[in-house]
């Protein structure tokens, strides 16, 4: 699903910079009254949704050389509605979240709809929408605006959103935006930024919203404007000039900075197999590439003097920009001539040593340990209890440069507080790191 709103891209990795003479403009059939802040998605190069306001959408099954618009509602009743995200998988099934709180569904390309969730007691407005297929996805429904005793929920699907399962994602939580700050890389692992109500928390779970866990994001920022995951580690965020990114899952963060102190509107991936390249969108119009994780950079100016609200790109061939001025997008543009490719994720290598906190805690009966070295190293993992005696050994050999996990089962244990510990040493240079951290077994 998902979408940008500029491109202020950087990769892991070596990359080729995207000419500018391959954006083409893409408005034929776009009735642009019906467009303001708009959300795109595309499932690939040909098949395309854009969603508007007065209760429309505009689709596409040529790449844009024709646009239809489709009315998703009984607009002579209530017609001013907005739809606020969408999320295609093909182009006859297409999801709509609005700013009334509603969940639509097609499943013939627009002719007919199903209104699948309605209830204005729990949200009255949809702001996140992602179907990772046609059966799996998740929803965020953001507090009820006159109502501080309602949070932000979470809606979850296993069967096409014929039934959407609510929880809260964190007491007293919500956001009051589009879908900047919420992201979700599968049903069960997802990152949620706190907004509006201080202290600013980024949180994180592993169980579909069950539990929510703070990450570190704190230490490095206390507000951001969008975030945006690759994969379960590998995520970012950006605020008003900085990029932040995590190799661990949201443990410990690295800090970039762009001249560019404006809001931030989106990160996209432009994805080719196992490479990626990361997009980072902010308001002013300008677009960023970088090939060395931010160090350095290098602008795109095509669409300099528009502001653009929503990028998407499908694949590494094919990429859109919404674009316009006060609001209202007047001109859509397409690049079907490839796009920005990167070396594989990986052959990322971390620049520190580190070991995270394990995932969940409290955990029961298993958790993951996640670790980073930077070189090659001798490493030595070992589980104790509180007294200092050893549990068990998880890992004690010779691991290669990178992220690596490992399992620990706690089945046998009892109830309680247990420490892990890394020592590692640099088969290159002999440098060395220790590490003990904390977990919790509830049973």
């Amino acid at each position: 699903m998902k979408k940008v709103f500029i491109l202020l891209a950087f990769s892991f990795l070596a990359c080729s910079i995207l000419p500018q003479s391959q954006w083409v403009e893409q408005t034929n059939g776009i009735d642009k009254g019906n467009l303001r802040h708009s959300p795109i998605d595309a499932s690939d190069g040909q098949n395309v949704v854009i969603g508007g306001w007065y209760k429309k959408i505009f689709t596409t099954t040529n790449s844009g050389n024709n646009w239809t618009m489709i009315e998703y509602g009984d607009t002579a009743n209530n017609q001013i509605e907005m739809v606020i995200d969408v999320s295609i998988i093909d182009k006859d099934h297409i999801w709509l979240g609005t700013d009334n709180g509603k969940i639509l569904n097609t499943v013939d390309g627009g002719i007919t709809w199903q209104l699948q969730f309605y209830d204005t007691t729990i949200t009255d407005f949809i702001n996140y929408i992602e179907m990772f297929d046609l059966q799996n996805g998740v929803a965020m429904g953001d507090k009820v605006i006159n109502d501080d005793t309602v949070t932000a929920i979470l809606l979850k699907t296993t069967d096409g959103g014929q039934n959407w399962i609510t929880s809260n994602i964190h007491k007293g939580g919500f956001i009051l935006d589009q879908w900047r700050r919420i992201d979700f890389v599968n049903t069960n692992t997802g990152y949620f930024f706190k907004s509006m109500t201080q202290p600013y928390k980024l949180y994180k779970t592993t169980n579909g919203g069950v539990s929510w866990d703070t990450t570190n994001f704190s230490n490095v920022s206390s507000y951001l404007t969008i975030l945006k995951f690759y994969n379960e580690d590998i995520g970012f965020a950006y605020t008003f000039g900085k990029v932040f990114y995590t190799l661990d899952g949201g443990n410990s963060w690295n800090t970039s900075v762009v001249s560019d102190n404006s809001f931030g509107m989106d990160i996209e991936f432009i994805k080719n197999g196992n490479s990626f390249t990361v997009a980072v969108a902010t308001i002013e119009s300008n677009i960023y590439f970088s090939s060395d994780t931010g160090k350095t950079w290098t602008s795109d100016t095509t669409f300099r003097n528009l502001a653009i609200y929503d990028i998407c790109f499908p694949d590494n061939q094919n990429g859109w920009v919404l674009t316009g001025s006060g609001g209202v997008i007047n001109k859509i543009y397409y690049n079907g001539n490839g796009l920005i490719t990167g070396i594989d994720n990986k052959n990322i290598i971390p620049n520190n040593y580190s070991i995270s906190q394990n995932y969940p805690n409290p955990f029961n009966p298993s958790t993951i340990i996640q670790y980073s070295l930077p070189f090659e190293s001798n490493v030595s993992i070992v589980v104790y209890n509180i007294l200092g005696k050893k549990v068990t050994k998880l890992v004690e050999n010779n691991k290669p440069a990178g992220i690596h996990k490992i399992h620990f089962n706690g089945t046998g244990l009892s109830s309680g507080i247990y420490l892990y510990s890394i020592r590692a040493t640099s088969i290159e240079n002999n440098k060395n790191f220790l590490k003990v951290k904390k977990m919790v077994l509830i049973k």
